[in-house]
C-alpha cells in the first residue's frame, strides 16, 4: 500500500503486523514436549542462571541434555510463566554429583496441560 507524503512522492505504507499463528511463537510439538516432561517429572534445569535444561529419567540415574530447540521452549514456557522450578534433587553422573531443580507445572501450565493431553493421545 502506498501514500503520498507533503511532496506528492509515494512510500511505501508500512503494513501491519501479523500474529505469529504459532501459540507462544513455538511449535506444537515443542509445546507438547516441554508439557509432558514437565508434567512427569522428567525435565530439570542446572546451572547457576537455570538456562541448562536437560531430561532426566524416573530413578535419577541418568540425564541428557535437550536439544537446543526443545530447551529454548522450555525456557520460553518457563518466561510465560507455565514452568516453575519445583523440587531440588541430587544427580549423580559418575563421581559427581550435581544439583538440579525439577520443572512442575504451574496453575496456568496445568490448565494447559489438561486441554493439550487429550490431544496428544489422539495423535500418538
Amino acid at each position: 500500500m502506498t501514500q503520498l507524503d507533503i511532496f506528492g512522492q509515494e512510500h511505501q505504507q508500512a503494513s501491519r503486523k501479523t500474529k505469529d499463528p504459532r501459540p507462544f511463537g513455538l511449535s506444537h510439538e515443542q509445546i507438547r514436549t516441554a508439557l509432558e516432561g514437565a508434567a512427569g517429572n522428567h525435565l530439570a534445569v542446572m546451572g547457576a542462571l537455570a538456562t541448562t535444561v536437560i531430561r532426566v529419567d524416573e530413578d535419577l540415574d541418568h540425564h541428557t541434555k535437550l536439544p537446543a530447540a526443545d530447551e529454548a521452549a522450555v525456557l520460553h514456557l518457563m518466561e510465560c510463566g507455565l514452568l516453575a522450578e519445583g523440587e531440588t534433587v541430587s544427580l549423580r553422573q559418575g563421581a559427581v554429583r550435581r544439583s538440579v531443580d525439577l520443572l512442575c507445572l504451574t496453575r496456568k501450565g496445568k490448565n494447559l496441560y489438561q486441554r493439550w493431553a487429550p490431544l496428544a493421545k489422539g495423535r500418538n
